[in-house]
């Protein structure tokens, strides 16, 4: 990038130099032209105007022309820097995308091929089990409180056969 930065100093530069050199020529044509137009003008006329308002006048156009000149060469100068900053970033994007995508499948290829697929089965299988071994043991334990409810309901109910059938309360029945 320093290099196609360097190339861009030195295009402005002989651009720069054009441009000066464009702008002298134009303003010597500018001038030669106004000079013939102001001899055939004075052929025809007599006007005396003194040769320091003509130079002044002269010197005015040949500034307005020149700075013009250079305005619109910088502009154009301008411009091409850009479409050329602009076309590097856009390769320089694609390049580093390319790199980038290369790099990533490379290092998802070597991941993939370090993969110990019986480790992973195990491991797969092995947190199955335990899911599975939670959700049945939440299960059981419904089951058994259930079942120690209804054979405290038993237990009360032979109670109370025992009770009536001894007529005094000192037969218990355990389970």
């Amino acid at each position: 990038m320093s290099e196609n930065f360097c190339d861009v100093v030195c295009i402005l530069g002989l651009a720069g130099i054009g441009v000066g050199l464009y702008a002298s020529w134009r303003a010597e044509k500018a001038c030669r032209t106004i000079n013939r137009s102001v001899d055939e003008a004075a052929k025809g006329i007599d006007v005396n105007v003194r040769e320091d308002l003509v130079r002044a006048a002269i010197d005015r156009a040949v500034e307005r022309e020149s700075e013009r000149a250079v305005r619109e060469a910088s502009k154009k100068a301008i411009s091409r820097i850009e479409e050329q900053i602009h076309a590097e970033v856009a390769k320089s994007v694609r390049d580093a995308y390319q790199d980038t995508k290369k790099s990533v499948a490379s290092e998802l290829r070597r991941q993939a091929a370090n993969v110990d697929i019986r480790e992973l089965k195990d491991e797969v299988v092995e947190e199955a089990k335990e899911a599975i071994s939670e959700k049945f043991d939440s299960k059981l334990d419904d089951i058994l409180e259930d079942f120690n409810d209804r054979l405290g309901n038993v237990g009360k109910i032979y109670q109370s056969i025992a009770d009536a059938m001894s007529g005094t309360k000192t037969v218990q029945f355990k389970m």
